[in-house]
C-alpha cells in the first residue's frame, strides 16, 4: 500500500522517511567559501506552509536540470536538521536536506498545491522593531530618496543607500550591496521616464543600523530584486498608493523627513541669502545661500565628467601609467566623477553653476562611471557627448549653496535642498514687503507720534530708523529723539544684511561645515547729520562714542 502525503509541520528531527508533495516556491545557487556550488529551495506544501531545503555540492547539475520554480514534487526521504542559520530564509524551526537517499519525482497533478505568494513584512513593524533579526522577509516599497551611492573602484563593494516609501507613507531605510546595487544604478541610467520605481527585495536582512534606526538590506546569498515589476502585486501596491493620496512623480532628490531636517538646517542662515544678480558685484570668494531654476547646459572643454582618484576627488594624472595621489592612494585604474555646468536663472538673472559628483549623484540617482559606461556600449565615451539622461538636473527649482569665485565668474554648488518651504522662505527674504518692515517714530515726548514715508521731503532720499539717542535737543535734555539716517536709493535697495566677509567659516567639500553668521558692521552716524538737530549747545564733555558727532556748518 502507498504511504500518505506527509505535510511540512509533520516533520521531525528523528525521521527520515517522509512522503511529501511540494511546489519550489524559490530557488538559488550559492557560492561557499571554499568555491563549492550547491542549490537552496523554498519549498511549499498544500497547507501553504513553507521550509528552507538545501541540496549537496555533489548533486548541483542534477537538482539544475530536475527542479523548476514553480513546479510541483514529491520528495522521498530526506534529513530533517534544526534551522540554526545565522539567517533563516524561511522562521521554521527546521530545515530539510535533500541527501543521498532522497528522491524527487515531477507530478503536475498537485493543483492544490498554492502557487508562490509574497508575504512582505509590513513597515510599521520594522519602524517599531517587530522583527527577528536572524529572519530574512520580503519587502516592498517606492524609492523615496537615493541618499548615497559607492560605484566599484573607490574602494569598497558597491553600495546604495536609499529610503523606501510604502503605500501608506511610512519611511524605512535601506542598503543595496554589490551586483544589486548596480542592477539598480544601471536601470536608472538606462530608464527613459523619470516616473516612480517600486523595489521588491526578497530574502532581505532586517537589522538595527549604528543610528539606532531599522534597516534593510539585501542578504548576500538568495535575495532578488525586482525593479517595476510587472507583477500583479505591483500594480495592487500602485493603485493603493494613489488611493492614499501619496505623489508618485517624486524626484529622487527630495529627500526622506529625516535627511531633509538636516539639510533645511543648512539653510536656516539667512543673513548668507543673496539673489543669483549680486554675485557679479562680489569681488572676492564668498559662500552664500541663494535660489534658482536650473535653465540648461553651458558645455566647456572639460564636459559633464573628469577622472579622479578613487579615494579623494581631486584629478587623475594618469597617463599610461599608474602614479600616486597626494591623498597617498596608488592609483591605477581612475575613477569617474560628475563636473556639470548648468546655468541658473532666478528672475531674470542668470549665473553658471558647477553641480560635483555628490549633488549629481542625489538628484539623478546613479553615479557618473554607471553612466558612462552605457556610453561606452553605444560607443560614445566622450566626456563632451552629453547622455540624455543628464536631462533630468534641468528644470528644478533649488536652493543652493555655494562658494561663488569671481576669478572663475562661477559658482560651485556644495549644498541644494528641493523643499519647497525652504525654496519660499529664501524668496521672502529676498523680496522683503517694505510696507510692514519700515517705520520711522520721531519721539517729542510723545512716543505714538509716527513719521509716515509720504510725507518726507525729498524723493531723493530714503531713510531708516537709527535707535540712537540724543540727550541734548534744543538745550532741554529732557527730550530725546531717534535720528533718521539719510541715504541713497541705490543703498536702501541693498539686500540686508552686510554681505559676508571672507573671514567666515567656510563650508568643506563634503558640505558638513557650517558658516558662521557674522553681525554687520555698524554705519557711522557721524558721516551725515540733519542741521536741525545738531545743534551748538551740545556739551563736548557729554558726548560719547555712540552719540552724534556736531556739524559745523560753514559759512
Amino acid at each position: 500500500m502507498s504511504r500518505d502525503f506527509d505535510c511540512i509541520k509533520d516533520l521531525k528531527k528523528d525521521l527520515n522517511v517522509w512522503k511529501i508533495p511540494f511546489r519550489v516556491l524559490d530557488s538559488w545557487i550559492v557560492t561557499a567559501s571554499n568555491g563549492n556550488r550547491h542549490m537552496e529551495l523554498i519549498i511549499g506544501d498544500t497547507k501553504g506552509d513553507r521550509i528552507h531545503a538545501v541540496t549537496r555540492y555533489k548533486d548541483l547539475q542534477r537538482w539544475k536540470s530536475l527542479l523548476e520554480d514553480n513546479k510541483t514534487y514529491v520528495l522521498h526521504n530526506c534529513l530533517v536538521f534544526d534551522n540554526d542559520d545565522a539567517f533563516k530564509h524561511v522562521d521554521h524551526p527546521f530545515k530539510v536536506v535533500f541527501g543521498v537517499g532522497s528522491k524527487v519525482t515531477r507530478n503536475d497533478k498537485l493543483t492544490d498545491i498554492p502557487c508562490h505568494e509574497f508575504r512582505f513584512k509590513s513597515f510599521k513593524e520594522i519602524e517599531d522593531g517587530n522583527f527577528k533579526p536572524d529572519v530574512l522577509y520580503e519587502i516592498i516599497g517606492l524609492i523615496h530618496e537615493i541618499v548615497k551611492t559607492s560605484a566599484l573602484g573607490s574602494g569598497k563593494k558597491p553600495c546604495t543607500n536609499l529610503v523606501l516609501r510604502d503605500e501608506i507613507g511610512n519611511l524605512v531605510d535601506a542598503t543595496l550591496w554589490d551586483n544589486y546595487s548596480l542592477e539598480l544604478m544601471k536601470f536608472l541610467a538606462e530608464r527613459d521616464d523619470s516616473g516612480p520605481v517600486v523595489l521588491i527585495l526578497t530574502h532581505a536582512q532586517c537589522k538595527l543600523a549604528d543610528n539606532g534606526k531599522p534597516d534593510i538590506c539585501n542578504n548576500w546569498s538568495g535575495s532578488k530584486l525586482f525593479i517595476n515589476s510587472k507583477h500583479p502585486v505591483v500594480k495592487r501596491f500602485m493603485a493603493t498608493v494613489q488611493a492614499q493620496g501619496h505623489g508618485l512623480g517624486r524626484n529622487l532628490c527630495e529627500g526622506s523627513s529625516s535627511s531633509q531636517r538636516s539639510q533645511n538646517d543648512e539653510f536656516s542662515n539667512l543673513s548668507q541669502v543673496r539673489p543669483i544678480g549680486e554675485f557679479r558685484n562680489f569681488m572676492q570668494t564668498t559662500f552664500c545661500i541663494t535660489v534658482g531654476k536650473t535653465n540648461k547646459f553651458n558645455p566647456n572643454q572639460f564636459g559633464w565628467y573628469y577622472e579622479s582618484c578613487p579615494k579623494c576627488p581631486r584629478s587623475s594624472r594618469l597617463n599610461n601609467g599608474s602614479y600616486k595621489c597626494g591623498c597617498g592612494e596608488d592609483v591605477e585604474v581612475p575613477f569617474t566623477r560628475y563636473r556639470v555646468i548648468v546655468q541658473v536663472v532666478y528672475e531674470g538673472d542668470k549665473a553658471d553653476f558647477v553641480f560635483w559628483d555628490k549633488e549629481v549623484v542625489q538628484i539623478l540617482g546613479v553615479t557618473a562611471d554607471t553612466l558612462r559606461k552605457t556610453m561606452q556600449e553605444v560607443g560614445e565615451d566622450d566626456p563632451m557627448i552629453y547622455p540624455k539622461h543628464l536631462d533630468n538636473l534641468l528644470g528644478l527649482e533649488l536652493a543652493l549653496r555655494v562658494k561663488y569665485q569671481p576669478y572663475y565668474q562661477q559658482s560651485s554648488v556644495q549644498g541644494f535642498t528641493s523643499d519647497p518651504a525652504v525654496i519660499q522662505r529664501i524668496k521672502r527674504h529676498l523680496q522683503p514687503n517694505e510696507q510692514s518692515d519700515v517705520q520711522e517714530n520721531i519721539v517729542h515726548n510723545n512716543p505714538s507720534q509716527s513719521l509716515e514715508p509720504e510725507k518726507m521731503n525729498s524723493s531723493a532720499e530714503c531713510s531708516k530708523t537709527v535707535p540712537v539717542p540724543v540727550n541734548v535737543v534744543r538745550g532741554n535734555p529732557n527730550l530725546s529723539v531717534k535720528v533718521k539716517e539719510l541715504i541713497s536709493p541705490a543703498e536702501c535697495l541693498k539686500s540686508i544684511p552686510i554681505p559676508m566677509e571672507e573671514s567666515a567659516s567656510v563650508y568643506a567639500q563634503n558640505g558638513s561645515d557650517q558658516i558662521a553668521s557674522l553681525t554687520p558692521t555698524k554705519r557711522s552716524l557721524a558721516e551725515k547729520c540733519e542741521g536741525n538737530i545738531a545743534s551748538n549747545d551740545h556739551n563736548p564733555t557729554s558726548l560719547s562714542s555712540t552719540k552724534l558727532a556736531k556739524c559745523i556748518k560753514k559759512e
